[in-house]
């Protein structure tokens, strides 16, 4: 159109990992031009933090069983859920059947059935355990695969003991400032009521870090305050797991009322920042069954906590912007009459191209946090108070707030805004990539909200931006114009936009308006998550007794419950529910599996929309990295980030290449991945036998390179030491980050290493591998420092000591009798070299169809494939008929083997 763009929507996509191709006008003409969605390396989702959908389907599902744990002959009752999904536009199917399955741990179908869906879209069925069922985890499946549709569950089965009593442990408070004590208390209690007296316990005390979270008032709505300063307090502690350090740990026992005590000094006064401890406790009754809970408590750095919240994180030059700022307490109760001290600060970006030493330019950047304002305010009775500030500039704002507690405890917090317009540049940070940081001003919307983005453009001057609305597909777009690199897009939201849109903006700044005269671009991509509480239902269930008022059931009687849905604006709605009571001592056993409803239906959805662009391999981009200067080449920039696995003795063969009437020709050869001296041999022979041979070296290499010691192949079992040469080809010691990835090998000890490598040497770094019983093994070797790196993987063979053997062997028995047969075994053997399979079959012909389950067909065979499974099924097929062997439903299905494979060999 007249913006360029061009839409194309009638164009079928399978998968858009599949090659596609866009050209303009014709090879040879003046406005020809070509692109190819493979040309995306630095600008798909992955790069920007960003999910990805590449392979989303027309349909989800939702499976789960009324319990997540079972014992063998007991029944399991499963539902099913289905929708057709566009693109989070959802519907009921039509006419739509699944198939259900049901596995055991060993693979082993249990349940095989086709369902039909409700006029809900639902299903339901159940399936008795047999007595000797295996145990372990079982997948609960439900798929069709003319709709490409597939969910899964799992659920376990196990010869549990249900736990008898229960453990509660409780703290007097649930906050607590550094210095104070935590009492804490220990109460078992059996299921069936009663304490678990005299039984001795187990307690031990973790500490992790705490952010604090802020509950907004009900019927309020609150801005999404900022309760950190992440510069400040930036550092790492290792611990144990998600749980933080071992602090304490000892022993006691309960009383006669199952209850214990103990005391815990909550000091963190050496901690940066507040903390969470968990408190843990096992108690072992006389049985021998231990249980175990544990509860978490709040100890806090200060008595309060400072907020702060922009009014929006996007502002206009010379606008006042006010900074929403609160003091609340540990309950998010607010704290009043606290004096906050201001800054606000202007974050300064230097940003300058520096050569490397591959040659190449690259952009390396500071910031510096120049305070431009400060202000000092009061928190009102409500703990809140407002700060404001014109900022003269545009760019990128930096807020901090300190206070002090009645202990002298510093507090502070800080937050960002983003500034646009004006006519001065802003010198927004920039990297060595095409990618930019797009800014939202919230962090989540509602529906009717209109979303701003900030656009920090590295360019000056006007350029043309194709800015588009993303997710599963291009939701909508259009080409701006943008006269400032602080530019600003806004976009309405709308219901269909739940759970979340994606913004791209790719900007290109033609050769034309550069200062270099090349062409260049820029993309950013930010995604919106927009909330789903209006996709959840509000299940009220009231049973006629009251559990707080002490009133109880007994056996055989009969409980009612009174159940109320609504919607999120409280207003009933019509729902299919299912509803399950079940044993609580049970339930404590295993955690439910998978997504909840809300969370696989509502999901945030990754993108499904691949961008690329020609620029990123233009021959000019490459030309201004080094118009400034030549490099000696080579290279090991971590920037390629290339593994590399293409290697080759013959790098180019070309057995008749000829020279023009001016004895001229070029070819042109892309080199693999080995690093070496490559050598090009000319042998040359004219019309009347003139002949002739030149050669000519080339060297290939890095900076830094690795260089792996391996054999040639590995035996199952082999232990064995692989390792890498590190070579530093560079003129300065470098300290270097050694990684070893495997696949196949057990390795022994810490994948990654970190040694010194002198300037011009090498070092020798050795990991010890035992193989396991697999068919090849893959070893990747990368190596990191002084800005440089290399990565290199190969793919060794893995045999095994054994030979393939087998013994046959058929009679006939004329009479109803018995046979031996001996199979006799080597007298020493190792199992994991090998297996003993027999086999015994009725006749040849029940052999044959035993083995057909193999010949099935699957969605993705090439031509050699198909035809491997085409022929036997023919020849089987023949072989009944003149048998005369009357197996309908065998070929029946024969018959429609032969036919998918018939069809698709038409179609190759």
């Amino acid at each position: 159109d007249e913006n360029g763009l061009y839409l194309a929507t009638d164009l079928k996509l399978g998968n858009l990992w599949d090659p596609l191709f866009a050209m303009a006008s014709r090879p040879g003409e003046e406005n020809f031009a070509l692109a190819f969605n493979g040309w995306s390396d630095g600008i798909s989702p992955w790069d920007f933090n960003v999910e990805s959908e590449y392979w989303a389907t027309g349909y989800v599902g939702y499976l789960y069983t009324d319990r997540p744990i079972y014992r063998p002959g007991q029944t399991v009752y499963f539902k099913g859920i289905v929708r057709a999904d566009d693109d989070a536009r959802y519907t009921v199917p039509q006419d739509f059947q699944v198939q259900v399955r049901i596995s055991d741990p060993q693979g082993k179908e249990l349940f095989k059935k086709e369902v039909s869906l409700s006029d809900m879209g639902t299903f339901y069925d159940e399936m008795k355990l047999g007595d000797e069922a295996a145990l372990g985890t079982y997948s609960l499946e439900m798929q069709a695969p003319r709709y490409d549709f597939y969910a899964s569950t799992t659920f376990l089965v196990a010869e549990y003991r249900k736990p008898e009593y229960q453990v509660q442990v409780t703290t007097d408070r649930p906050a607590y400032l550094s210095g104070d004590t935590i009492n804490v208390t220990v109460e078992a209690t059996y299921y069936f009521g009663g304490p678990v007296a005299d039984a001795p316990v187990h307690w031990s005390v973790l500490s992790n870090d705490y952010t604090f979270f802020y509950r907004c008032p009900a019927g309020q709505s609150c801005p999404w305050y900022n309760f950190d300063d992440a510069e400040w307090r930036w550092y790492y502690e290792e611990g144990l797991g998600g749980y933080g350090q071992l602090l304490a740990e000892g022993d006691t026992r309960t009383d006669a009322g199952g209850r214990a005590t103990f005391r815990v000094p909550a000091n963190i006064a050496e901690k940066v920042q507040s903390q969470n401890f968990t408190i843990e406790a096992s108690v072992t009754d006389l049985s021998g069954q231990q249980v175990s809970n544990r509860t978490a408590a709040v100890v806090h750095k200060g008595e309060f906590y400072v907020g702060l919240a922009p009014r929006g994180y996007l502002s206009r030059v010379g606008e006042e912007k006010e900074i929403d700022l609160i003091t609340v307490g540990w309950e998010s109760e607010p704290v009043a009459g606290v004096p906050l001290t201001v800054i606000f600060m202007e974050r300064h970006w230097y940003s300058v191209r520096e050569r490397a030493a591959d040659g190449y330019y690259y952009w390396n950047w500071t910031v510096e946090d120049i305070p431009v304002f400060t202000t000092t305010v009061t928190t009102g009775s409500d703990g809140k108070a407002v700060a404001a500030f014109a900022p003269p500039r545009a760019g990128s704002y930096r807020v901090r707030a300190i206070g002090r507690d009645s202990h002298e405890n510093e507090i502070r917090a800080s937050t960002y805004f983003w500034v646009w317009g004006g006519e001065e540049y802003v010198p927004w940070r920039q990297e060595s990539n095409n990618r930019i940081s797009l800014v939202a001003d919230k962090r989540e919307y509602q529906v009717g909200d209109v979303a701003e983005i900030l656009v920090p453009s590295p360019y000056s001057g006007t350029v043309y931006a194709l800015v588009t609305i993303e997710r599963g597909h291009i939701m909508e777009s259009e080409v701006r114009q943008f006269q400032s690199n602080s530019e600003v897009v806004r976009v309405p939201i709308g219901p269909e936009d739940v759970p979340n849109i994606f913004v791209s903006v790719l900007i290109v700044q033609g050769s034309e308006q550069s200062p270099d005269g090349i062409a260049s671009f820029r993309m950013g991509l930010i995604k919106l998550p927009v909330s789903v509480k209006a996709k959840e239902l509000a299940i009220q269930l009231t049973p006629d007794k009251d559990m707080a008022k002490g009133e109880h059931y007994g056996p055989r009687q009969k409980a009612t419950y009174d159940i109320l849905v609504t919607d999120a604006t409280g207003k009933p709605v019509e729902a299919e529910l299912s509803l399950r009571l079940a044993d609580l001592a049970v339930l404590a056993l295993a955690d439910e599996p998978g997504p909840t409803m809300l969370e696989a239906f509502w999901r945030s959805r990754g993108l499904g929309v691949r961008t690329s662009t020609p620029l990123l391999v233009a021959l000019e981009r490459y030309t201004r990295e080094v118009q400034r200067g030549g490099g000696k080449g080579g290279g090991g920039g971590e920037e390629a980030g290339l593994v590399r696995t293409r290697f080759a003795d013959t790098a180019f063969w070309a057995p008749a290449v000829r020279t023009g009437k001016d004895g001229r020709a070029q070819v042109t050869v892309e080199l693999p991945d080995n690093l070496t001296t490559w050598r090009m041999q000319a042998r040359g022979i004219t019309a009347d036998t003139l002949v002739g041979r030149s050669d000519v070296d080339v060297l290939s290499t890095l900076d830094l390179l690795v260089r792996p010691v391996l054999p040639r192949f590995f035996v199952v079992g082999d232990r064995a030491e692989i390792a890498t040469i590190v070579h530093n080809n560079t003129a300065n010691p470098l300290e270097v980050e050694v990684e070893l990835a495997v696949e196949g090998l057990a390795l022994e000890g810490a994948s990654t290493r970190t040694v010194s490598v002198p300037a011009g040497e090498q070092v020798r770094v050795g990991w010890p591998v035992t193989v396991k019983p697999v068919s090849q093994v893959k070893v990747r070797m990368t190596a990191r420092g002084g800005g440089f790196a290399d990565a290199r993987e190969d793919t060794l063979p893995v045999y095994r000591f054994s030979t393939p053997e087998v013994v046959a062997t058929a009679g006939r028995l004329a009479a109803p009798g018995q046979r031996q047969e001996t199979v006799v075994l080597p007298r020493v053997f190792d199992p994991t070299q090998g297996e003993l399979v027999v086999q015994v079959d009725g006749s040849l012909t029940a052999s044959t169809q035993d083995a057909l389950k193999y010949l099935e067909h699957y969605p993705y065979e090439c031509t050699e494939q198909t035809v491997s499974r085409f022929l036997p099924n023919v020849l089987t097929y023949q072989i009944l008929k003149e048998m005369g062997l009357a197996r309908p439903e065998l070929e029946q299905h024969l018959s429609q083997l032969v036919g998918i494979a018939l069809q698709r060999l038409y179609n190759y």
